[in-house]
């Protein structure tokens, strides 16, 4: 059975902390590896990588091609030009709504949130597990992740949540964990379900 309650304590952590901005100073430089690598072997980089890149550098492309490709990515998982028609003229009605003669949204906007990171954390569990990459892409999966968590972190510190944050996410990953062999560093929890 899924550790409901701990789920819903991190979330509610990541939700009213949303906002806060994260620095992707120990990211940033596995995400670009992760990017070298891929064209290397001429492969497309993992979707969490293009996302994560699309806040970290902003959307690029001329014109709104960068920014139908984050939409189209955030949606669809997948790039603009990979969309049905349908899906396409969904992307378009988005970044109509979301790009104003007055100005570009938050959304659209060159940053990362701590609810963003966040997320992107959760995908990067789910991209390694993908049996396509090669195993040097798996790998710099693994430092990006290991690069956002610490940049997690950090903002999580910055912003004065950090024992609140920690304590969530100490709890769900306990509970996930279940049961804990006597040589393991996590203590034994006690099962509950």
């Amino acid at each position: 059975m899924a550790p409901t309650q701990e789920l819903e304590a991190l979330n509610k952590v990541v939700d009213d902390h949303s906002d806060v901005e994260v620095e992707p100073k120990y990211s940033s430089p596995s995400a670009r590896l992760v990017v070298k690598r891929s064209e290397t072997i001429g492969a497309k980089p993992p979707l969490v990588i293009r996302r994560f890149q699309d806040r970290v550098l902003g959307s690029r492309g001329s014109g709104d091609t960068g920014h139908r490709n984050r939409i189209a990515r955030d949606f669809h998982g997948a790039d603009y030009n990979e969309l049905t028609p349908q899906q396409q003229d969904g992307v378009n009605d988005l970044l109509g709504k979301v790009s104003t003669p007055a100005g570009t949204f938050k959304y659209l906007k060159k940053g990362l949130s701590f609810g963003e990171a966040y997320e992107l954390l959760i995908q990067s569990f789910g991209a390694q597990g993908d049996s396509k990459l090669a195993p040097e892409i798996k790998q710099g999966l693994i430092d990006f992740r290991n690069g956002l968590e610490k940049d997690i972190s950090e903002a999580a510190k910055a912003g004065g949540f950090f024992d609140e944050f920690s304590k969530a996410d100490k709890a769900l990953r306990a509970a996930v964990a279940g049961p804990h062999k006597i040589n393991q560093s996590t203590p034994i929890q006690a099962t509950r379900r």
